[in-house]
């Protein structure tokens, strides 16, 4: 392949110092979304299931583990050990597990601006950085102690540093991909996926850039250099689950999720579309403003200024209608995912004259293939688990650079110029946004009423129903046992059912707990506790067939104490019902939990 450097007029905005207005626009829409995330604290709480398990470390001694039973299942232990020293400092109640996640959601919003800016240009930077900032999904999901937040942060940050690799060719950058996506892998068990993308993306660019045996094999050694220290730095997680069954057992965990045929893999697809939709709110529809305000702010002159105004305008109507379109069917996440591949396509696409091609066009090319590897990977690999919202986060990350990849710089003979100014300039900028909100205010369009202040941000949905619950648990406890004062709680345990959110938080207050996985505590002879014994459950248990016929053998032993009622948030409850379903039955939409008291 020519690397043959040419000159170049490159946009000043993309090369050389950042323009102080630019700082200054970054650390605002930064803010903004650490504002987001960071809102309405007393409302942050514990809530899904896996969220209790990562977060329960320091409930358990060193002698047992000192983690929650079978965690290594969900997850590796960086999450769960990052928690745990927060929480000394923040404490266990409120928003302290969730702070690693708050600020990673921050942090991604910046390195979006970031990785945009190095390849795509200033403006691709500013509109990936507001997509982010401003997405319902993620600041739902950085308000929680899940994994999966994390995760994008380092993913993100591993692909990118595996491109500067591929294009620096110094050990320091290796070195820092390796270490990256090491951080990835120990996040979650998926956190190879920088490898895969880093490799599927430079197969293809070799082909369309006709790069020789030996350069090729330089870029090679790079990747196998990368993956070999990532595989080194993760190698602890992979010895210490040789105490649980290996990473077989990891795996045979894992298939229990995947869907069965292409059928399945459809419905799971249209399912998380609609997911999507369920979950967005007014800040995704706000972002779309702030993009084409960033869009209609960027810096550069206009081509092709003598354009015909009325293509202009008839391309602008056209536009509008699609893009309103898809967001009515789907929200904001459908048309990212087609904007996304309109913006690869045209990134895409080959150099004029390979003598012509300058080293920034082709490393540019480079990374629009490894973002075509992992958003086109990922659209096929997501649907392939139940479709659980918090799996579509890493696709989502693509989509906010893809479509920052459409309205930011591509490499011509001329130099660079904004993707979106060549397809007419602010003509049909204007002309979009003019026929958006006409269509809208004449058909009332939906997605676009949640714009209405009284719509609240899905993100800041109270999350504190069982926390509430526990305190509940624990005053009636300590009404049956008597008990009085600062001591009260150690008159009693509470074993709690397949719930480890409650157990989290009846812990959290003080109180003794433990989880079970089954009833044996309250069977005959079964060793008892010199304290009071108090079970929770909820009733939906008594669905399974299972637990049904174990507890009617030891129901005999339970006095009843009290039942409590919740209501989850959306996205925990889109883990087992479909929009549709949310919808439709009001019972999915309210749970129990009941307290009862061994005799």
């Amino acid at each position: 392949m020519n690397r043959k450097r040419t000159s170049s007029k490159l946009d000043p905005s993309h090369r050389g110092a950042i323009p102080r207005g630019e700082w200054l626009l970054v650390g605002l829409i930064v803010l903004v979304g650490f504002g987001f995330r960071v809102a309405f604290p007393s409302r942050i709480a514990v809530e899904h299931f896996d969220e209790a398990v990562y977060a329960s470390n320091q409930f358990f001694p060193e002698e047992v583990g000192g983690r929650y039973p079978a965690r290594h299942l969900y997850a590796p232990p960086l999450l769960p050990k990052l928690i745990e020293w927060t929480t000394l400092f923040l404490g266990t109640s409120g928003p302290g597990p969730m702070a690693v996640n708050i600020l990673a959601g921050s942090l991604t919003v910046a390195l979006c601006w970031w990785v945009g800016r190095r390849w795509f240009g200033a403006t691709a930077g500013l509109v990936a950085a507001s997509l982010a900032a401003l997405s319902d999904i993620h600041i739902i999901y950085s308000r929680t102690a899940l994994t999966d937040p994390l995760l994008c942060f380092w993913m993100l940050l591993s692909v990118y540093l595996i491109w500067e690799a591929y294009c620096r060719m110094k050990p320091v950058w290796v070195i820092a991909a390796g270490l990256s996506t090491a951080a990835a892998w120990w996040t979650k068990y998926n956190g190879w996926l920088p490898m895969a993308v880093g490799l599927s993306g430079l197969i293809p660019w070799f082909i369309t850039h006709k790069v020789k045996p030996r350069a090729a094999g330089r870029y090679v050694l790079v990747w196998f250099a990368i993956a070999g220290l990532a595989f080194a730095a993760w190698s602890p997680v992979l010895y210490g689950l040789s105490d649980y069954g290996g990473y077989a057992a990891v795996q045979a965990n894992h298939r229990g999720y995947l869907v069965d045929g292409v059928g399945e893999w459809f419905q799971s697809l249209l399912l998380q579309s609609a997911n999507h939709g369920r979950l967005e709110s007014w800040p995704s529809y706000l972002s779309l403003v702030a993009v084409a305000v960033v869009i209609w702010k960027s810096p550069g002159q206009l081509p092709d200024a003598k354009r015909s105004k009325v293509f202009a305008l008839v391309s602008a109507i056209w536009i509008a209608v699609v893009i309103n379109w898809f967001v009515c069917i789907g929200g904001t996440s459908l048309m990212l995912g087609l904007l996304t591949c309109f913006g690869l396509c045209i990134q895409l696409r080959p150099n004029h004259q390979d003598e012509c091609a300058s080293v920034e066009s082709d490393n540019r090319q480079l990374a629009a293939w490894l973002l075509a590897a992992w958003f086109v990977g990922l659209t096929v690999a997501t649907p392939l688990y139940h479709p659980y919202p918090r799996l579509t986060l890493p696709w989502l990350v693509a989509a906010w650079l893809g479509m920052a990849g459409l309205f930011g710089g591509t490499m011509t003979l001329g130099g660079e110029r904004s993707t979106l100014r060549a397809l007419g300039g602010k003509g049909v900028l204007l002309g979009i946004l003019s026929v958006l909100w006409i269509l809208n205010a004449v058909y009332g369009v939906e997605p676009y009423v949640k714009l209405a202040p009284q719509q609240p941000v899905s993100g800041w949905r109270d999350r504190s129903g069982l926390q509430r619950i526990a305190k509940e648990i624990i005053a009636d406890a300590t009404h049956v046992t008597g008990g009085g004062g600062p001591d009260a709680t150690d008159n009693f345990v509470v074993y709690v059912y397949a719930e480890p959110a409650l157990f989290y938080h009846v812990r959290a207050q003080g109180a003794a707990a433990a989880p079970v996985s089954d009833l044996s505590f309250a069977e005959p002879g079964a060793r008892r506790l010199p304290v009071k014994t108090f079970f929770a459950m909820s009733p939906q248990e008594l669905l399974d067939p299972d637990f049904r016929k174990s507890w009617k053998g030891v129901a005999h032993r339970f006095r009843s104490i009290d039942g409590y009622v919740f209501e989850p948030s959306e996205f925990v409850q889109l883990n087992q019902y479909s929009p549709a379903q949310l919808g439709r039955y009001n019972f999915a939409r309210k749970k129990g939990v009941r307290l009862f008291e061994l005799k």
